[in-house]
């Protein structure tokens, strides 16, 4: 049997200054399962959900036979940290 890889974990962690909707944004095109801090966002090509104030972390699933070439995560809502 060939086991082979299906997908890939990809996450981030981000700030929230103030409780409030946070919109987040994948390129054009990419579709990912996506969890804020182990709840479900769904799977779609951006996600809003309601955040409190403090630190979070954001993580996708991608499909590892459709990778993308660039994985870009967008906000305009949150402050993401470098760690």
């Amino acid at each position: 049997r060939n086991v082979g890889l299906v997908h890939i974990f990809a996450g981030t962690k981000f700030e929230m200054q103030k409780t409030g909707n946070a919109t987040f944004s994948l390129p054009k095109g990419m579709k990912a399962q996506a969890w804020l801090d182990g709840k479900s966002l769904g799977r779609a090509n951006q996600f809003t959900a309601k955040v409190a104030v403090g630190k979070h972390r954001i993580v996708f699933r991608l499909d590892a036979k459709a990778l993308p070439k660039v994985l870009r995560l967008e906000s305009k809502d949150v402050v993401f940290l470098n760690d």
